[in-house]
């Protein structure tokens, strides 16, 4: 059985382009929308500036970028993220065939990071360009990405 899933990085919206946390985002498989794969959600922090929001509360701020649990915004965390995308990949039949998903950045972080096994740590260490095209391809029950 050969799967491939191909992950395109949406377009940044003009909020993040202003550097303005985002108010969600839908995400698409084959067409169609897939709530599991939606981008994170900021909480209180949605729609303003990262720069408002490391003024106004930096050690939140800072705890936010070191810790991938935190979800003092009143949002959800980027860990709750990754386990969202950890449970849709569990989840879906993988038949063989090919499959097409516009995802926000931080969720194409997420699935490069599940499907090689490797830390939250490793969250900030991805750019994630608009645009971007990766694929990701299982053979065998193993997922390979290739950039």
């Amino acid at each position: 059985m050969t799967v491939q899933l191909t992950l395109l990085c949406q377009p940044a919206p003009a909020a993040l382009r202003a550097g303005v946390f985002p108010s969600g985002g839908d995400a698409r498989v084959d067409d169609r929308i897939e709530p599991a794969l939606r981008d994170v959600d900021y909480g209180r922090w949605a729609g303003r500036s990262l720069k408002e929001v490391a003024d106004a509360e930096p050690d939140a701020f800072a705890r936010w970028l070191a810790d991938p649990d935190f979800d003092g915004h009143g949002g959800e965390s980027l860990a709750a993220m990754r386990a969202r995308v950890s449970q849709w990949f569990a989840a879906t039949v993988w038949d063989d065939g090919h499959r097409q998903a516009v995802l926000p950045a931080n969720v194409v972080r997420a699935c490069v990071l599940e499907l090689l096994q490797a830390p939250m740590s490793a969250f900030w260490h991805l750019d994630v360009a608009p645009g971007v095209k990766i694929v990701l391809s299982m053979r065998q029950g193993h997922w390979r990405v290739q950039l």
